[in-house]
């Protein structure tokens, strides 16, 4: 390791004085901190005490090399560091000033390079040489008195710990019988595994289930043990290659589930598996029959669906046939609307027939079946409809009421956006907002609403009816007029079912 250099400080008020005695100890292989005042000398002193300071004792200005020295002194970061004075006055009052102040040495000019380089060395290595001295001595001190310590104290901890040795041998003795009677009596198997599979450890209760007794498999194999049940052998092979944490096996007409951890060493090192089995054969049970009332529960909300959307269609069909038998055509458009609206429901609950989780439809398909439906009913080819839809899953209570919206708006648009014409556009938009709301948007490009109509106050059986659903879906109701109609519907994402089930209806 190369030793590092001793770091001396200079002061000196003169520039070239102070350049050349800094390159003449950086020429020998110290490390020179030139300064060229007092205050700065004190500074660097104090922010890194240097190894040995030189000094010029006249200073021009603010206070002389003394007063420097004696600060310097003063001070316990720096009180032992050796301090040499280099002056042109060889006068005996000077060189007493230097020492009653403080320093180490004192140096005349002019000088031969190899006198101050010789003083600095031998100043540098006494100061080394005392400073190992005391700490050699301060060291000696503390470990006599720590040595003294250390006996009494280890005099003190002898007693005690006879005492307590014989209290642990006894409280270990009381804990290995416990920790033997609860893996005994305990209700499930715990047992140690090491790498190759031999068992170092098999208690609990539950081994009577597996046909052995505690103690009866120890220091055998494992797969000689289970050597009749192919699966419990896949499961160990993956556990003692480190693939498995959990399995489930059945041994028998008992199902264990196993929770292996790995099993540690003294030296950290993993040299087996613990396994802890419990018995789950009633819950195993118990989760087969929940998952047989499922399914049967699953199948008879499926027939239920069914036969709503049956007796729905049935409806339909009685008012098709009772609308055709009225002559007054108000009357009969009247039940043919009627028809239509429950047309929208049943498509409901045909989509909820065929859905998975029997609770909620995909809404945007369910639309595409009934703007299918509404343009066949109304049988306008030159009316094209476009659509823009999110795929969007809604629940039975927000879809019913947003179907039956949408037929009403799209039937209005069909029967009243094109009196004069037989072509036209209507839109269709479904989309989730950034506020997790949901806009649906019908618009067209027809004649639109009269100046003083607000679909909000509207008095026929179709406003009135919209009206209702918007509210019924606690949605907000906004329409604009330019360019024909434009009517948005905006609710909470949020499924009604759960705002229901929150409060308690």
């Amino acid at each position: 390791m190369t030793p590092v250099p001793a770091n001396i400080l200079l002061l000196d008020d003169l520039r070239d004085s102070l350049r050349q005695s800094a390159r003449l100890l950086a020429a020998h292989g110290y490390r020179p901190r030139p300064t060229l005042s007092a205050t700065a000398a004190l500074a660097a002193a104090a922010a890194e005490p240097p190894d040995l300071i030189l000094l010029k004792p006249q200073l021009a200005t603010g206070i002389d090399g003394y007063e420097v020295c004696a600060r310097l002194k003063a001070e316990p970061s720096t009180a032992d560091i050796p301090v040499i004075f280099v002056s042109a006055s060889e006068a005996a009052f000077d060189k007493v000033r230097a020492f009653s102040s403080g320093g180490a040495d004192f140096v005349g000019k002019p000088f031969e390079p190899e006198e101050l380089l010789a003083r600095i060395a031998l100043h540098l290595r006494l100061h080394r040489l005392q400073s190992e001295v005391a700490t050699h001595n301060w060291h000696l001190q503390s470990e006599v008195q720590r040595r003294t310590a250390d006996l009494l104290q280890a005099n003190a901890e002898l007693k005690q710990m006879i005492a307590e040795n014989a209290r642990t041998e006894q409280a270990l003795k009381e804990s290995e019988h416990r920790f033997r009677i609860v893996m005994q009596n305990s209700p499930i198997v715990i047992y140690v595994l090491d790498q190759q599979g031999i068992f170092r450890l098999a208690e609990g209760l539950a081994l009577t289930q597996l046909g052995l007794q505690p103690g009866e498999v120890v220091g055998r194999s494992a797969f000689e043990v289970f050597a009749d049940y192919p699966a419990v052998l896949a499961d160990l092979r993956c556990v003692l290659s480190g693939r498995l944490r959990r399995t489930e096996s059945q041994i028998g007409e008992t199902v264990f589930e196993t929770v292996y951890s790995p099993y540690l060493g003294l030296d950290g090192e993993a040299n087996g598996v613990i396994g802890v089995a419990v018995d789950t054969t009633e819950r195993t049970r118990a989760r087969a029959r929940l998952q047989a009332s499922v399914r049967e529960k699953e199948v008879l909300l499926k027939e239920i669906y069914h036969r709503v959307k049956n007796n729905l269609q049935v409806v339909v069909s009685l008012l098709s046939m009772q609308g055709q038998g009225v002559a007054d055509t108000a009357v009969r458009e009247r039940f043919a609307e009627s028809a239509d609206r429950v047309r929208a429901m049943v498509l409901v609950h045909e989509q909820l027939y065929r859905s998975a989780d029997l609770a909620s439809i995909a809404f945007d398909r369910y639309l595409e079946q009934l703007i299918e439906q509404l343009a066949h009913q109304f049988a306008r080819p030159k009316v094209g409809i476009v659509k823009r839809l999110q795929a969007l899953t809604l629940g039975l209570d927000t879809a019913i009421p947003c179907g039956l919206l949408i037929n009403e708006l799209i039937s209005n648009a069909f029967k009243h956006a094109f009196p004069d014409r037989e072509s036209g556009r209507i839109e269709l938009e479904l989309r989730r907002n950034d506020d997790a709301t949901i806009s649906i948007v019908v618009a067209d490009d027809g004649i639109g609403l009269p100046e003083n109509f607000s679909p909000q106050h509207g008095t026929s059986l179709g406003w009135r009816l919209v009206n209702g659903l918007v509210n019924q879906i606690e949605g907000t109701l906004a329409f604009h007029r330019q360019g024909g109609l434009r009517i948005e519907v905006c609710f909470a994402e949020e499924n009604r079912e759960t705002s229901r089930y929150r409060d308690g209806l």
